[in-house]
């Protein structure tokens, strides 16, 4: 998948579609408040990070191979700037929804000037990240960018 250590693909099944709350229905619950590491709290409303419901979260338990964190919903509705994770340097993620057609994640050196890699993510499949990693996501998007994002436990660590 990638040679330079950014993304992996992982041998975990696809999630159930029944498990996921539809987007549609993401409306309904209460986003995330996200902060910054001084406490202040980022002002995006085109970018909204939601607790996942318990079915889904006991099912990625149940079938990942590292002790889970948090498991939340990611919905997008542009592309994402240059930035690398708050809190952590791994994430699992499983994309539902690109957004749209040739949206890739280009993660970055640490100057952010030299591309590393450039990644198309498949649909309903999972991978492993280094989002310690200076990345961006581009492209043309034309509806919301939708997925799940699994936050390994605080305190092991993942190799690269």
């Amino acid at each position: 998948m990638s040679t330079t250590n950014t993304t992996y693909g992982v041998a975990i099944p696809s999630v159930p579609a029944d498990l996921i709350v539809p987007l549609e229905k993401m409306n309904e619950l209460n986003p995330v408040v996200l902060r910054r590491q001084d406490g202040s709290v980022y002002q995006m409303d085109w970018y909204r990070v939601y607790t996942s419901n318990q079915e889904l979260t006991n099912w990625i338990i149940e079938h990942f191979p590292i002790e889970v964190e948090l498991v939340e919903y990611v919905v997008s509705d542009r592309g994402i700037f240059m930035h690398t994770d708050l809190g952590r340097d791994c994430a699992y993620n499983y994309l539902i929804d690109a957004g749209g057609i040739n949206i890739v994640t280009e993660f970055y050196n640490t100057d952010q000037i030299q591309l590393l890699d450039s990644i198309e993510y498949q649909t309903n499949k999972w991978y492993k990240l280094n989002v310690g990693t200076p990345h961006q996501v581009v492209g043309t998007q034309t509806r919301p960018r939708f997925l799940i994002s699994v936050t390994p436990k605080a305190g092991i660590t993942y190799r690269f």
